[in-house]
């Protein structure tokens, strides 16, 4: 869930503003309007000196930086023009969603709480600031906020989509599911909604015989996370066909899920099925509680063959195995800011080492993509398992064979937890709603431990609470 950069000044709210300075700054505001940056810049660049390192001139220009993933830059800009400006409520709003992104949390709020002083109907900015609130655990405060918001916007999607995440994040599961239906209208949602032909299911009673097409969207993570209501939905409807659509490479943890007869291409074009549905629609169908999200572990199995073939590959050392997973996975259509979030639950290699005590414990990469020579792994002790790993049925066959996984809030969390293996997730300060940091344990994985940053972007002390973890684990080894 992100903030959104607010553009008042684009829309022309800039009241009292002199007509010549408005007339200045239109060519710059009408680029934007046309997602043209390279026009902007260009155009703020041929202003007089003074319009440019004017208040407006100086929030334009922040805007630029901003939507170039600048963020730092963009921040600095947007104090220049508060400072100027220090009543401009765009600036205190603009600049409190640029310090969200950069984890600058308090600060953030101050300024997107200073720019509903200023104008007290400012709805853009009640919004990020429930969000930045969310983010930094006052989670009554960001519900009351959303609530508010949608007194004047019933229909804002993303405003019930934060409210829904608010809501899951406290458990409150039964008021939250039709707040998360809101995600239909997200683009990129919209874009992977009934990829086939056929009737909607809305939660109607289904008949013996009947086939349900269910798609998937979002992130691995998600798919693993929500397969654990197939199972209750077999149940609940004996008789009826539950087919699965997710990308490949998942196929087979999916065929293997109990009561899924099948699982397709997302873009195959099966036989009509009778009726389809969304995976991650199915908890508000069958009205899931915390007692239904919790039962069920595991509910995902590796294939047999493979993990007797990783089985045979790890033999010959006696210590305990260790999987690592330190980076989250990268979503090509995700913004530069949406980008700086997801990096934020990475944690540094040479870090995470430094985590890795000596002696007793076998360490086993899982990492994709990682970027390091082989000597990296070499001088941290870590072994490189990498090369080994085509897809996730490599990946569940290997879980299936350690003792452990260390993992960053990824899709191997997911699946190492569903899986009912030993999982350590290393969750930054603002962690997901599905790792419900308020509470003893997650409703969705039990078992797993959870290692929380104190602070925005430092793990230090999650590390060494995770090292210290680990000195144990290898002692009772």
């Amino acid at each position: 869930m992100l903030g959104t950069l607010i553009h008042r000044l684009l829309r022309g709210r800039n009241a009292g503003a002199a007509p010549q300075a408005q007339a200045d700054l239109e060519p710059v505001r009408e680029a934007l309007r046309r997602n043209d940056d390279a026009a902007a810049r260009a155009a703020l660049a041929r202003l007089p000196r003074a319009a440019q390192h004017s208040a407006k001139g100086s929030e334009l220009a922040g805007l630029i930086e901003y939507r170039a993933g600048r963020f730092e830059r963009a921040a600095t800009l947007l104090e220049s023009a508060v400072t100027l400006e220090p009543e401009r409520a765009s600036a205190q709003a603009n600049l409190g969603q640029c310090l969200h992104l950069l984890g600058e949390l308090d600060a953030a709020a101050a300024h997107l709480a200073r720019a509903l002083e200023l104008a007290p109907g400012f709805l853009d900015a009640q919004r990020n600031l429930a969000l930045v609130h969310y983010r930094r655990g006052d989670l009554a405060l960001a519900e009351s906020l959303c609530r508010s918001s949608l007194l004047a916007e019933p229909e804002n999607s993303v405003t019930h989509m934060l409210l829904g995440e608010i809501l899951l994040a406290q458990g409150r599961y039964l008021e939250a599911w039709p707040e998360f239906e809101w995600r239909a209208r997200d683009a990129r949602v919209v874009r992977a909604q009934q990829p086939h032909p056929g009737p909607r299911w809305n939660g109607e009673p289904l008949e013996p015989g009947a086939t349900l097409l269910l798609w998937t969207e979002q992130g691995f993570g998600d798919k693993f996370q929500f397969a654990r209501f197939l199972p209750v939905a077999a149940r609940r409807y004996p008789g009826v066909r539950l087919v699965v659509a997710v990308p490949r490479g998942v196929h087979g943890l999916m065929r293997r899920v109990a009561g899924v007869a099948d699982a397709i291409e997302l873009d195959a074009n099966p036989e009509v099925p009778h009726l389809q549905a969304a995976l991650l629609s199915l908890p508000v169908h069958l009205r899931a509680d915390a007692a239904m999200i919790r039962a069920g572990l595991p509910y995902l199995r590796a294939e047999p063959e493979r993990t007797e073939r990783f089985a045979r590959r790890l033999q010959g050392d006696a210590a305990p195995r260790v999987g690592l997973v330190w980076k989250s996975g990268r979503h090509a259509d995700a913004g530069a800011d949406e980008a700086l979030l997801n990096a934020s639950r990475d944690v540094e290699f040479d870090s995470l080492a430094g985590a890795l005590p000596r002696g007793r414990l076998r360490y086993l990469n899982l990492q994709l993509e990682h970027g390091l020579a082989r000597e990296a792994f070499t001088a941290a002790g870590v072994e490189d398992w990498s090369g080994t790993l085509e897809d996730f049925e490599d990946t569940a066959a290997l879980l299936a064979n350690l003792d452990l996984v260390v993992t960053v809030d990824t899709s191997v969390a997911h699946l190492a937890a569903a899986m009912g293996r030993p999982t350590w997730v290393l969750c930054r300060y603002d962690a997901c709603w599905r790792w419900m940091k308020g509470a003893r344990a997650s409703d969705w994985y039990s078992e797993a431990r959870r290692f929380f940053q104190d602070r925005p972007r430092d793990w230090g002390a999650a590390l060494r609470a995770v090292r210290a973890e680990l000195e144990r684990f290898g002692a009772r080894a």
